[in-house]
């Protein structure tokens, strides 16, 4: 599963970090379980990812598919 976090200092609003890559103090985690959830997911990180940019803040958004029978996983 890829993580996606802000940049310290900010050169982009997101950059793709696979694995444990942490190189970036990372100042705010959100973990989200999903289950079942196709129709949300997309919007709640959407949003989430708008609300955690304005805080000037570096942050990851964890998605954590919890045993989705539909489409909530997406690679």
């Amino acid at each position: 599963m890829a993580i996606r976090t802000s940049e310290w200092p900010p050169q982009e609003p997101l950059a793709e970090v696979v694995g444990t890559d942490r190189r970036r103090t990372v100042e705010l985690s959100v973990v989200v379980p999903v289950r079942d959830e196709q129709d949300n997911v997309g919007p709640l990180y959407d949003a989430l990812q708008r609300a955690l940019e304005n805080l000037n803040r570096t942050f990851e958004i964890i998605v954590v598919d919890d045993g989705s029978r539909d489409e909530t996983y997406v690679d």
